[in-house]
């Protein structure tokens, strides 16, 4: 039987060095085909040798599980595209799937037309909610959007609310194309597991060192927790742009007795049996794979009210939602716990319960009956 191959455009790596973070969509990806089992369609990867997760998908390529698809990570946006068409040629994919930014959208819709391939989208957020994005580009890529967008042949959504939203701005899409994968966790690696000492309450925050991500709202919180006499703990895990700056102001704040940057943690599931609650003030988000970890293993969450968050953050069962970049209600929430340590007990049990239903299984079986779908099998 000729196998069919799906092309994964990944984003470029956050940061250098040892400040390199990891993206949403790395993992996402990673954790497909770590767990692939379809046998009639082989899976290719298009990543920066600078990334962070280069070793785990060489792995796969010596396997034999994927092909793995390398190339040195260009300065500018024009060489992205290039390696792309290279790659595209080169092993002709059935379907081009893209976990990157809109730009990557268009690099990979481009790509469709000149190889005729199928072309399918993940998008954790829409346009319209990227506050990164200046009023100008915004209005630019929604252009563009409406002429990409149109021949995809999938656009998964990781949320609800996500979807609403795209049927909404994007009514004259077809519903047949629109289609919802959740952001899974691997149940058997993640597991509630017994609470370090509750006499002093240890935050923490899994997530790249970016802006949108909130850490300096989270460390305002922690200094006049501090401040206030409160006996608690902050742990950084993570690696990104900001790792300087972000160390910069820990000290600035004197808050090096509290804070500890773990710098990237390979096996998170080892960290969070350390934590007692996972914190994420984000700017924007979907689902965040780090929310989804944290409940699996059974501790309560606090997390800004964007996105698909008040999908997995049932507010006052599990822990607790705030609105975006709200200092004042982060301590609240922050102060709940500090005050009442049964809490992080009863709600890591409900946060438990919650995961089971984003299993790794569903988020597997949810892509490859998209990519059957696509290539009519």
């Amino acid at each position: 039987m000729n196998k069919k191959k799906v092309l994964y455009i990944l984003p470029p790596p956050s940061g250098k060095g040892i400040y390199k973070g990891v993206n949403g969509p790395e993992i996402r990806v990673k954790e497909i085909i770590r767990n692939w089992k379809e046998e009639n369609i082989v899976p290719v990867i298009l990543y920066p040798s600078s990334g962070r997760l280069i070793n785990d998908f060489d792995e796969f390529n010596r396997k034999g599980i994927a092909i793995m698809q390398k190339f040195d990570a260009p300065a500018s946006r024009l060489k992205y595209l290039s390696a792309i068409f290279s790659s595209v040629s080169k092993y002709k994919p059935d379907i081009i799937h893209s976990h990157g930014s809109i730009d990557f959208d268009f690099f990979a819709f481009l790509a469709v037309i000149f190889f005729r391939a199928k072309l399918v989208i993940s998008r954790p957020i829409m346009i319209t909610e990227d506050i990164t994005m200046s009023a100008k580009y915004r209005i630019i890529f929604r252009l563009l959007d409406f002429i990409f967008l149109r021949w995809s042949s999938k656009l998964i959504a990781i949320s609800k609310k996500q979807m609403e939203v795209w049927k909404k701005e994007m009514h004259w899409l077809p519903k047949s194309k629109m289609k919802i994968v959740y952001n899974g966790v691997d149940l058997k690696r993640f597991y509630p597991t017994p609470f370090p000492n509750l006499e002093k309450i240890r935050f923490g925050i899994i997530a790249q060192l970016t802006p949108v991500k909130g850490h300096t709202t989270l460390m305002d919180a922690a200094y006049r927790l501090k401040e206030r006499g409160y006996n608690l703990e902050l742990r950084i895990v993570g690696d990104g742009p900001l790792r300087k700056e972000l160390e910069d102001y820990s000290e600035q704040r004197q808050l090096k007795e509290i804070v500890k940057f773990t710098g990237h943690i390979e096996r998170v599931e080892e960290m969070l049996r350390e934590i007692h609650v996972v914190v994420l003030p984000s700017a924007r988000e979907g689902i965040p794979v780090s929310l989804l970890e944290a409940m699996a293993c059974g501790r309560p969450v606090i997390a800004s009210d964007v996105g698909g968050c008040s999908e997995v953050v049932h507010n006052g069962l599990n822990g607790f939602l705030i609105p975006r970049s709200d200092v004042e209600a982060l301590i609240a929430a922050m102060l709940k716990f500090l005050d009442n340590p049964s809490l992080v007990e009863e709600m890591g049990k409900q946060s438990a319960l919650i995961s089971r239903s984003y299993s790794l299984e569903s988020m597997y079986e949810g892509y490859i009956n998209i990519y059957h779908d696509c290539i009519g099998a």
